[in-house]
């Protein structure tokens, strides 16, 4: 097993299994990061030999004997991510409201050219904030998209565990360091070599800090005026 990995048990057996170093939020959590801005502008090569990283609005696919058998991504709270494992293929999506639902499409397509049928499909539906009205329309038409597409071996229990930032929270700032375990999943990987999925226990720093340039870029054209935030997005594609 690699440096800094422990792993626990399958998601799919509804257990909780944590992924990461031992290192601290502290520092790394800082208040204004937990936006949702609507898309990143530039998008960074972020490979190491071991994983694919994928973030907001991005999906990944591999397989087992690949240099990149693990797919993984960053913190999210109203965002949903899907993960999907068959034989010795996997795939991420990280999802948001501002994603074009039909293009997650793509990514079912990726099994079919693989001679692999939906219903032997593993797939683990995970995030979202139920009080919040976008992030429950986004998960509830992505189980429908799922579920429509044939994906019965379907597990959802993990959506909506995370609590729902209030109005005055929001106003004094956003989630203090010492509480955004309460609202946010540091991560999540999925494994091609075990068809396992696993949250990570710890904030990852390498992904966040690039989540970290990507949010602020986001932001900047919004304010900018040089974003539509009303537009839907396609999911874009990382290559291994």
């Amino acid at each position: 097993m690699s440096k800094g990995v422990c792993a626990s048990q399958n998601l799919c057996d509804q257990n909780v299994p944590y992924i990461g170093d031992e290192m601290t939020q502290k520092g790394l959590i800082k208040r204004g990061f937990f936006n949702n801005p609507r898309k990143e502008i530039t998008r960074p090569t972020a490979l190491t030999a071991r994983c694919i990283k994928v973030f907001e609005g991005d999906w990944a696919f591999t397989s087992s004997d690949s240099n990149s058998p693990i797919i993984e991504t960053s913190t999210f709270g109203p965002c949903i991510v899907v993960t999907f494992a068959a034989e010795k293929y996997a795939a991420l999506a990280h999802l948001t409201d501002w994603i074009a639902i039909n293009s997650f499409e793509k990514v079912f397509q990726t099994f079919l050219d693989k001679d692999i049928e939906p219903k032997d499909v593993k797939v683990i539906v995970m995030g979202g904030w139920e009080g919040a009205a976008n992030s429950k329309t986004c998960a509830e038409q992505i189980i429908k998209k799922l579920q429509s597409a044939g994906f019965s071996n379907l597990n959802n229990k993990h959506l909506f565990k995370k609590q729902t930032p209030d109005q005055e929270l929001i106003n004094m700032g956003g989630v203090p360091p010492d509480r955004a375990s309460d609202y946010y999943h540091f991560g999540l990987q999925v494994d091609a070599r075990n068809s396992k999925t696993f949250i990570l226990k710890e904030i990852n720093p390498k992904i966040f800090q690039i989540q970290q340039v990507l949010t602020k870029q986001k932001q900047n054209a919004i304010h900018a005026g040089t974003l539509d935030i009303d537009k839907k997005f396609p999911l874009n594609k990382i290559s291994s």
